[in-house]
């Protein structure tokens, strides 16, 4: 079995003298409690603070369902969050902060996107070319069907060539 050692968490301590030690007996092949001290120095979070800490926030997949549709009908996550808010009494009741929100939606777009971008760009370009007819793009695909170059000119671009004569060319080759 490969093993990976993981380097230890550099130590940060502020004064408490709280401490949980774990340690693992090898030969036994079990975990024990090498150290514990419960003498805390520092005030613990207020309980009506709670809803703020990490551990508690978690969005339920009734309200990343209910972001997505008010994401979909225009909204933008401050929006959406002050639109959960109101559904509460209290804030803390939504159960995440914007963080978690704008979180959830980075991952949620990095999901949905991945794999499918050269799809978006050709669809998005096509939608540009049916709202302006001077709109022109053209692309190639390698052997196995994967888009290998695309060619994009708006009207102010073929007007700036036609006049100045210059391209811009971005290669995203890695």
């Amino acid at each position: 079995e490969d093993r990976v050692e993981k380097e230890p968490w550099a130590l940060t301590r502020c004064g408490c003298l709280a401490k949980l030690e774990i340690e693992r007996n090898e030969e036994k092949g079990v975990w024990f409690v090498k150290e514990f001290d419960n003498q805390h120095m520092l005030e613990l979070a207020n309980p009506d603070h709670d809803a703020f800490l990490g551990v508690h926030r978690v969005m339920s997949d009734s309200k990343k369902a209910q972001a997505v549709e008010l994401h979909m009908s225009g909204l933008r996550p401050f929006q959406i969050m002050e639109v959960m808010e109101n559904n509460h009494d209290e804030s803390e009741e939504v159960g995440f902060v914007m963080k978690d929100l704008y979180n959830f939606f980075t991952r949620y777009e990095m999901k949905n996107i991945k794999g499918r971008d050269a799809e978006n760009v050709l669809k998005y370009l096509t939608r540009k070319q049916e709202e302006d007819p001077e709109f022109f793009f053209k692309y190639t695909t390698d052997e196995e069907g994967r888009l290998r170059n695309v060619f994009w000119a708006d009207v102010e671009s073929r007007l700036d060539y036609a006049a100045f004569g210059g391209v811009v060319i971005f290669d995203s080759t890695y």
